[in-house]
């Protein structure tokens, strides 16, 4: 898949094109906010409903490719070196959407297919218990 990345597009536009080569996965941009200097940096999502201009300082305009055989950590970081986008994949589970990295060195494939089996086995047990009621 490609992504285009212009600055007059959403980041709720780059977020459906990517969901719709991987369903399961979730692409999430975030803007790091220093609280103290004895305190990491916090991650806050950013509104999805921004512009790409608003929130990257180097104005490169283009497209990425993004297989199915990468790995989460080297779209991410390609997004933030390329395009200035600070960005998190997370993944579909049983207990939620998770960050994708705590999946170590998994690919985009392996974690959209994690993802599917997670989905259909949570909504069969889920229809199996509304069955009995």
């Amino acid at each position: 898949m490609y992504l285009h990345i212009h600055d007059n597009r959403t980041l709720k536009e780059l977020q459906d094109d990517f969901s719709s080569a991987f369903p399961y996965l979730r692409l999430e941009f975030l803007s790091k906010r220093k609280r103290a200097a004895s305190v990491s940096s916090v991650k806050k999502l950013l509104n999805p409903f921004l512009q790409v201009v608003t929130i990257r300082h180097q104005h490169r305009n283009g497209a990425i490719e993004i297989g199915e055989h990468m790995k989460v950590k080297q779209v991410e970081q390609l997004l933030k070196k390329e395009y200035c986008l600070p960005a998190e994949i997370l993944h579909y589970t049983k207990a939620g959407w998770l960050q994708a990295d705590v999946a170590g060195d998994a690919t985009l494939l392996e974690l959209n297919e994690q993802g599917r089996s997670d989905f259909h086995v949570f909504h069969n047990v889920y229809a199996q218990a509304k069955n009995l009621v």
